[in-house]
């Protein structure tokens, strides 16, 4: 059975790969990076305070229409949605990305 995944460090990166499950994962001070599979469906929040939140496949998100998109937060829908991605990082970058 899937599970559910919470991670959280106060100055350590961390990186996640092709979670099936929700996912939430936050770092006051490093980098927080997720490889996700091309054909998955997320609800995706990408947010860092003083970093910034990256992401390599087109999300749908609800301003901007499909495209790929460099900010401090981000909040879309990749194939349609599915399972929470939550990423986040008070003063490192954050991403999605395909492997």
């Amino acid at each position: 059975p899937e599970t559910d995944l919470e991670v959280e460090t106060i100055s350590g990166n961390i990186s996640l790969s092709q979670m099936t499950s929700e996912v939430s994962a936050k770092s006051v001070s490093g980098v927080v990076d997720f490889v996700i599979a091309k054909n998955q469906g997320a609800d995706i929040l990408l947010e860092s305070v003083s970093g910034r939140a990256y992401t390599d496949p087109p999300m749908l998100t609800r301003s901007d229409g499909l495209q790929t998109l460099l900010s401090r937060k981000i909040r879309g829908q990749l194939n349609g949605g599915g399972k929470d991605i939550h990423l986040e990082s008070v003063s490192g970058n954050v991403s999605i990305r395909y492997p």
